[in-house]
């Protein structure tokens, strides 16, 4: 369902994206429409290779747009960009990175990585003002003062990522994107790291694009999921649509992978195979059909009654 422009952070409309690969086009993004409401989580899911982390970093503007729109705000930010409406861009949206082993600089102690935004922007009248702001962030992440004045190195991974996303919301951004943000981590941390995500959203309004391949975890998360393949949105509905009322076989498929934690399910659980080839189904065919309000799938008028009365 379309949301008023007031009530949309970000708005995505028909975006390609596309890269030049020796002698040849590759499209990783097709046709992509999407929109996240101020305070939403919306999950983005698919399998590795799908075209996640080319939208994400689209979206931020790490990569210009082969065509289509992007609206921030209420801004279009899909055209030409000077150095400084991408810094005022990147301080209103933030990226939490998959690796947080990489993504901080081990030179630097954690009070100067968390106040970088702030540094480059001068958000800050002196220094007592930085190192408020830092030990608040610090302390809402759940790690202290003290560990302000030591190296990413002296942190386990659980911890390091707590830093990238205290890096992020210091900002106070409009709009964060967590790619893939707990898949390097433990499973017993990627919990923790999860919940810190949404207590500090409470707290701060944030919206958050998450981008992940594992369903269990969108599913906890998200208000709203978008299914990606091969950089087409296949589907996108309400997280209760999406897995009570899949009607896309892509969709279908990955649901019927997630293993079920009850022995006795898990041991008559069947995958089931998708291969669109030889089903016959071309992306580039269909249209974006609502089977509800919310509820929108990718598929031909001979397509989509076939799925919809396979749901039933």
């Amino acid at each position: 369902m379309p949301s008023s422009a007031s009530d949309a952070v970000l708005k995505v409309s028909n975006l390609h994206k596309s890269f030049k690969a020796k002698g040849r086009t590759v499209h990783a993004v097709n046709n992509v429409s999407f929109e996240i409401r101020r305070g939403e989580n919306f999950g983005l899911v698919g399998e590795s290779g799908s075209g996640k982390s080319t939208v994400a970093r689209t979206v931020i503007r790490l990569y210009a747009p082969s065509s289509g729109r992007i609206e921030f705000d209420g801004e279009d930010v899909s055209g030409r960009m000077g150095k400084g409406e991408l810094a005022l861009l990147r301080t209103r949206m933030q990226m939490i990175f998959q690796d947080p082993s990489s993504s901080l600089n081990p030179r630097r102690k954690v009070g100067d990585l968390v106040a970088a935004g702030l540094d480059i922007n001068k958000r800050c009248a002196n220094a007592k003002e930085r190192s408020r702001r830092v030990i608040e962030m610090l302390e809402q992440v759940g790690l202290s003062a003290e560990q302000s004045e030591r190296y990413p190195q002296q942190f386990s991974g659980g911890q390091k990522q707590r830093i990238g996303i205290a890096r992020a919301l210091i900002m106070s951004p409009s709009l964060v994107i967590a790619d893939e943000p707990i898949s390097a981590l433990d499973v017993s941390i990627q919990a923790q790291i999860v919940n810190l995500m949404r207590s500090t959203q409470d707290r701060l309004g944030t919206s958050y694009l998450f981008i992940s391949h594992d369903l269990s975890i969108v599913r906890y998360i998200s208000d709203r999921i978008g299914v990606l393949h091969e950089g087409y949105l296949v589907e996108s509905g309400l997280t209760s649509e999406i897995f009570t009322t899949p009607v896309h076989p892509y969709t279908r498929a990955l649901l019927s992978a997630i293993p079920r934690p009850n022995p006795l399910v898990e041991r008559h659980r069947q995958s089931l195979a998708y291969d669109p080839a030889r089903a016959g189904i071309d992306y580039a065919q269909g249209d974006y059909h609502y089977v509800s309000p919310t509820h929108r799938v990718l598929a031909t008028e001979k397509e989509l009654p076939q799925w919809t009365q396979k749901r039933t």
